[in-house]
């Protein structure tokens, strides 16, 4: 009896191992490119007073995100759509509940030219959202350091000026104090 035991379960495990190419072989492999896909939505926020809905938006497969404001009680209508072409949108923040700030980055070359080189340079936009206008902010390589949500209509910006070579200890960042309504108002420190 235990040989005829045996002999059945050996011809289970077989016929289960016959069947298991059929299935594994059904489903096909994703292609590679399915891996190097950037997020189709990105970076939803909502204003700080909550009337608007904000994301980053890639809308095919080579395109650059575009930002899309919605006003929150019609989340069905057109919202507010912001390209930066030739320009490629990589982050936005609310400085207040009319202002968003958006960092852009450019491809300017193919390789770098040395340690602290890129292939892109940088760049920051203020946008009223109300005026639908862009106020551009000068400055190399700049960074959001702060908002400053306790001071409305300002934030803190730095910046690496000229090419590092150049730069002394004393020059190696800069920081700004910037208004965001009314014009770009420039403090540095």
């Amino acid at each position: 009896m235990d040989d005829n035991r045996l002999v059945r379960r050996i011809r289970g495990v077989l016929f289960t191992l016959a069947l298991l190419p059929l299935v594994a072989t059904a489903a096909d492999p994703y292609p590679l490119e399915y891996f190097a896909l950037r997020s189709a939505v990105s970076n939803v926020s909502v204003s700080p007073d909550g009337k608007r809905l904000a994301m980053l938006r890639i809308l095919s497969r080579e395109g650059d995100p575009i930002l899309h404001v919605y006003d929150i009680d019609d989340l069905d209508g057109d919202p507010f759509v912001v390209n930066s072409d030739p320009m490629e949108i990589t982050s936005y923040y609310w400085a207040d509940d009319n202002y968003i700030v958006m960092t852009l980055r450019q491809r300017v070359r193919d390789m770098v030219k040395g340690q602290e080189d890129s292939v892109y340079a940088g760049r920051i936009a203020i946008l009223d959202i109300e005026k639908e206008e862009f106020d551009d902010f000068p400055a190399e390589s700049p960074v959001v350091e702060n908002l400053m949500a306790h001071v409305p209509g300002k934030i803190i910006i730095s910046e690496q000026p000229g090419s590092v070579e150049d730069l002394s200890l004393d020059q190696v960042l800069e920081c700004r104090l910037t208004q965001t309504s009314g014009g770009v108002d420039q403090a540095r420190s």
